[in-house]
């Protein structure tokens, strides 16, 4: 009789592992929002599973990097509360807030506060708090940075070692190096397309492929300057500066102004 395998019997592996160990001096940042969404997915009725599903998440990612980097210090950051961009725009991930309504989301949040020592990002995001220490250490030069995250809006707005714990049948984690120019790419695909995660589809039915025709790595900011004015003009005509104005307020990440907080890097 063939036995067939199921996805249990399959070995999970972490993918694009680097070739060598770093020695170099590094700091964890782990966006842990998205830990506690999926901890709670098919568990909404147990939160003690869904605790230990975040304990075990959060140990996986930490001893997963530390066999490749040489972590000195981790952060974990989640969301908190009255994100600016509510302010910027009304629709602004509308329709995740059934999903987020649901209890559990806030008590495992809170859990990852008490436990893990996670960092409420209080009138942002988890991504501007991770922005925010990300750039103090590019500013620094002592010590490099790994970020933790599966949200795409980090690769365009940072650079360097990302980590994305997403689990597949086979897959672990995965391992992604992005460079500048990588980033400054990636923003600029999300200003032509928006987020439809978030909300924010300002060009809808403008989609990938057709931002990937008129840019290219590389490109000079007067060109894509002119390139995204024409796409906006053509969605928006005369208000297109101000589509343009909201979109870069939403999709760009923002420095945290609290000194108490960058502190915590020093």
């Amino acid at each position: 009789m063939e036995i067939v395998n199921s996805i249990l019997d399959v070995e999970r592996v972490v993918k694009d592992r680097p070739e060598k160990y770093s020695n170099e001096s590094t700091v964890l940042l782990i966006d842990a929002d998205s830990i506690a969404y999926l901890s709670n997915y098919g568990t909404e009725e147990d939160l003690d599973e869904a605790k230990f599903r975040v304990d075990k998440k959060l140990q996986e990612i930490v001893t997963e990097i530390e066999k490749s980097f040489n972590i000195k210090k981790t952060m974990i950051f989640v969301k908190g509360e009255k994100n600016f961009r509510y302010k910027v725009f009304s629709e602004y991930k509308a329709s995740r807030k059934k999903v987020e309504r649901h209890p559990n989301i806030e008590l495992l949040i809170q859990y990852m506060i008490d436990k893990w020592n996670a960092y409420p990002s209080d009138k942002a995001e988890a991504d501007d708090y991770i922005y925010t220490i990300w750039s103090l250490l590019k500013e620094k030069g002592t010590e490099q940075c790994i970020i933790a995250s599966n949200d795409k809006d980090m690769k365009a707005n940072c650079y360097g070692w990302f980590y994305d714990y997403r689990s597949y049948k086979d897959t672990l984690g995965k391992f992604i190096y992005v460079d500048e120019i990588d980033m400054i790419y990636n923003f600029r695909i999300q200003m032509l397309i928006g987020d439809a995660g978030d909300g924010i589809n300002e060009t809808k039915g403008f989609g990938i492929k057709s931002a990937q025709k008129i840019i290219y790595e590389g490109m000079s900011d007067y060109h894509f300057t002119k390139e995204l004015i024409k796409v906006y003009q053509k969605f928006h005509g005369d208000q297109y500066k101000e589509k343009i104005k909201m979109c870069y307020n939403l999709l760009k990440l923002h420095n945290v102004t609290d000194e108490n907080f960058k502190k915590l890097i020093q």
